[in-house]
């Protein structure tokens, strides 16, 4: 079902298949679209990122998170309600979009202990989005989503 190597040419799968290989099968969770406020009185929805967890033995991984406060909330109540006593462990973002990583001041506060792992090309991507003027900067997000994004 799951191939056993990585189709991606992404060093970060080379990780995640280390996880998998116990033949657990990762779960998914897709966020409900959000309304995009624009100022042309068009109706848009932002398809939000699918977010996977990988739960194996002691170890519980989440693949990147939502943009939004309420999406991240929603996010973390279906973690707890997956996860059961078990802690959160990681939090891997895959790239540096903020519909990738917004979510991450939510979901920090409410696993305490999370380990959050990007890498290096990621961190610097990350960085520069949250620099205004830049290609897709915070205040774009801003825009499309007001007074939604975690603080």
């Amino acid at each position: 079902m799951y191939p056993s190597t990585p189709t991606h040419h992404s060093p970060a799968y080379s990780k995640v298949k280390i996880f998998l290989t116990d033949n657990s099968i990762p779960t998914f969770y897709l966020p409900p679209a959000l309304p995009i406020v624009n100022t042309l009185g068009q109706n848009y929805n932002f398809s939000q990122t699918a977010i996977t967890l990988i739960n194996v033995q002691k170890t519980s991984i989440l693949i990147d998170t939502p943009p939004t406060y309420n999406s991240s909330t929603l996010l973390a109540n279906w973690l707890d309600v997956k996860l059961g006593p078990k802690p959160l462990t990681h939090i891997y973002i895959t790239h540096g979009h903020g519909d990738h990583f917004f979510g991450l001041p939510v979901l920090i506060k409410r696993f305490p202990g999370v380990e959050v792992i990007a890498t290096a090309d990621t961190v610097a991507h990350v960085q520069d989005q949250l620099v205004p003027g830049t290609t897709t900067p915070v205040d774009s997000w801003t825009a499309w989503f007001p007074d939604q994004l975690p603080p």
